[in-house]
């Protein structure tokens, strides 16, 4: 039995991207929020681990824009540097865009669980209150600072759903 083709490809590529986190985790730092997010995310993962995910998706958009920069460069060969340039820019692109995805992936988790609670699904924050509340000039004596408090309109009190 041959081994499985992940254990394969991270034999060859494994020391690269380890490197490569390295790098990452050097240049932007925070990993502990990066921790935090995974945490929020629910995610397993640890921030090395994560990192390497960002390579890894620096690395797809760099080969994506070096294929195309590659087939530009047969209609004009000139334009090298600005392709380098442009891989340079997908890698970067590529790494933040995973981290991005964490921060999607962390509001994704935290929607959900807010809308699976009970009192999320009510239609005001406070369901013994009207959601749309009138006020009327009071014709009471009561005032403050010397102007008059409003008070609620009574038609406001009914559900505007019934």
């Amino acid at each position: 039995m041959s081994p499985a083709p992940t254990s394969a490809v991270a034999g060859v590529f494994g020391p690269l991207l380890q490197t490569g986190a390295g790098l990452v985790e050097r240049v932007l730092g925070g990993a502990s929020s990066v921790r935090r997010r995974l945490a929020r995310a629910g995610l397993d993962t640890s921030v090395h681990d994560f990192r390497v995910e960002q390579v890894t998706w620096g690395l797809v958009a760099f080969v994506v824009v070096a294929v195309l920069g590659v087939l530009r460069s047969f209609a004009d060969p000139t334009r090298a540097w600005t392709s380098l340039l442009l891989c340079l820019l997908a890698f970067v692109l590529g790494v933040v865009a995973r981290d991005q995805h964490l921060s999607g992936q962390v509001t994704r988790r935290e929607r959900a669980i807010l809308l699976s609670s009970p009192r999320s699904r009510s239609c005001s924050p406070w369901p013994s209150l009207p959601v749309r509340v009138r006020w009327r000039p009071s014709t009471a004596s009561s005032t403050a600072a010397g102007r008059a408090l409003p008070r609620p309109d009574p038609r406001a009190r009914r559900h505007p759903h019934r």
